[in-house]
């Protein structure tokens, strides 16, 4: 399950729900990779945990 990769977890830490960040800073405050990073971001993406309105990653209200 997606849920439980600590990969994932990090992510949606580095997450805000309003303000959108782009892959390279969620990567930098998740503490992994860029390809990883946007790896975990479309698992998510896919799962409708996340979404990217702006341009910019953000988490959606209810992927907690």
């Amino acid at each position: 399950e997606v849920r439980g990769d600590p990969r994932v977890v990090r992510v949606l830490d580095a997450l805000a729900v309003r303000r959108g960040r782009e892959t390279a800073d969620v990567a930098a405050r998740a503490g992994l990779g860029v390809a990883e990073t946007s790896s975990v971001l479309g698992m998510l993406e896919l799962e409708g945990a996340v979404a990217r309105p702006d341009g910019g990653w953000v988490r959606r209200p209810a992927s907690r």
